[in-house]
This record gives structure tokens, sequence and C-alpha cells, in this order.
């Protein structure tokens, strides 16, 4: 997975949201939990809309809610869900924190936390179950159908990422835009947010997607799984832009000019370079080969 955006977290001292976004941040990660003054509030999440931010919300109450095990993940999803169906936001992926480390727990407590995870998964479902957490955490998580997005902290990994998480956090702890934050780091289009993504956002699974935040709406490209490439505009479902084209061998890349002028870059299947290009205001796509030969690497 790429790195396709730059986001923060913040607890009892957000940052103002155009601040961040003028520092180039364009996601927040709020929480969910029994504390209204840590939580996220409707003004902020308006506010944050209307700069054309996203955020992720994370149930945390404590760093060791997870001890609490099968009852207690379930009791959290409720909460969970309730704070998020109360702001608008329905139906979105929750992150739960296991803020602690992993690997150094024993086997009753790790066995908490399995318990718990499964928990929130027979409340909310597995579609929109996150957790937060160590590499360790994330990659047992994973393996165990538990979370379908993770979110890594860099605390107690040892240098090591799980790949499949889609969020790490990366630096922690810092005054900006008269808040305290963490610094994050979105690793997939898809990584739990608000507004959600496209439907079929993720393509062909590994291969490569693309965003571009634009007049503050944001745009995708990527490929399908017959390597067709594909783009989706803001509220709007993916679609072929050519569909007489398939058998991609990667992309993609994507690159609106400050005119609207839109490029789609990607491999085809003999290894040559191309692209889509359509002109401000929409129209067609028209293609290119901008490799002279097929022995593009």
């Amino acid at each position: 997975m790429p790195l396709v955006a730059r986001g923060y977290d913040a607890s009892w001292s957000p940052p103002d949201p155009a601040c961040m976004k003028n520092a180039g941040y364009s996601f927040a990660c709020r929480y969910s939990s029994s504390d209204p003054s840590k939580n996220l509030s409707k003004s902020e999440l308006d506010k944050l809309m209307s700069l054309g931010m996203s955020v992720c919300v994370v149930q945390q109450d404590g760093k060791d809610q997870m001890s609490r095990g099968y009852s207690g993940g379930q009791a959290d999803a409720r909460t969970a869900d309730a704070f998020v169906t109360g702001l608008g936001m329905a139906g979105m992926p929750v992150y739960f924190s296991c803020d602690k480390d992993f690997e150094a727990c024993t086997s009753s407590q790790k066995s908490a936390v399995d318990a718990y995870c499964d928990g929130v998964v027979s409340v909310i479902g597995l579609a929109r179950s996150g957790g937060y957490g160590d590499d360790s955490f994330c990659a047992r998580q994973f393996d165990a159908g538990r979370i379908t997005f993770g979110w890594q902290t860099r605390s107690w990994s040892e240098g090591m990422w799980e790949p499949r998480a889609q969020l790490r956090q990366v630096k922690f702890d810092f005054p900006m835009c008269g808040g305290t934050i963490d610094d994050d780091e979105a690793w997939a289009v898809d990584h739990g947010q608000w507004p959600r993504p496209p439907a079929g956002q993720d393509g062909a699974g590994d291969v490569t997607v693309a965003c571009v935040t634009w007049q503050d709406r944001t745009y995708y490209a990527g490929l399908g799984a017959g390597g067709e490439v594909r783009f989706a505009e803001p509220g709007a479902d993916w679609y072929a832009v050519d569909p007489s084209q398939s058998g991609a061998r990667s992309g993609c890349g994507l690159a609106i000019t400050p005119a609207g002028r839109t490029t789609i870059s990607y491999t085809n299947g003999r290894g040559a370079a191309c692209i889509y290009e359509r002109q401000p205001g929409g129209g067609a796509w028209g293609w290119a080969s901008i490799s002279p030969d097929d022995s593009f690497r």
C-alpha cells in the first residue's frame, strides 16, 4: 500500500482544523469515550467537513480497556456505534484502542484482548471493526480475522510496520495550531474515514490507488480486477475511463493541474508507460504512450 494522506490525532487539546488544513493535513483521528471533553464534537466535525477533510474515530477509555474481554468489547462497540450515529456518521468503521505493549502481555492478557475484539465484531460486524495498537497487536488481530482496519502506533513496535495496517501513528505529543497532536499517515485510500470513500475503491487489492485533493475535493484513480484504469470523482462510484482497455500491469499515478486538467499514469501489460488525460471541465479521456517502446521499467 502507498502513503496516500497525512493526518493527526488529538485528545483533550485538538488543534484548529483550518490551520491544520493549511499545513497540509487532510484527516483527523478523534475520540469516542465516556469523557465528553475528549470527544469529537459536532461543531468540530462540521468544521472538518467544511474544509474538505475527513475524520476517523477511535473508542478509548483508558489504556487497558481491552482487558474487560468479550462483554467489554460489546459494551464499547455499542457506545461507539451510538456516538458516530449521533454525529450523523452511521455505519462508519471505528477503531478500538489497545494502548500498551501487546507483545509483553501474558497469554491470559492476550486472550482477554482477543475476546474484546470478538465482542466488538459481534455488535458492529467485521467490516466496521478496527484496532489501534503496536505491530504485534495489529498482526494478531488481522491474522485471526477480528479487524478490517488497523492503526499501528510506532510505540512498542521496535521499528517494524505491519503492512496490512491502513494507518500509522509516527510522531507523538507536540504542539501545533493551538493544540497538541500526534502525526499519522494513511497507507490506504480506505482507512476507515468519514466521509466513506467510493464503493469498490480498492480495485485489484494490492494494486496502487492514488488520490489527489483539488479545490478541496478528493479524486481517486486505480486499477480494477481486470487491470482496467478506473477513476472516481467526489461522492461518485468508480468507472472505467476506457471500456476497451484492460490488462494494466501496475498503477496508478494521478495529477490534476490548477486549471483542472487530469492525468492518470499507469504501466500497461507490455511494460510501456501510458497515460489517460482529460481536459478541464470533463469530457472524454484521451490515451497516449509516454515511453518510446515497451521496455519501460
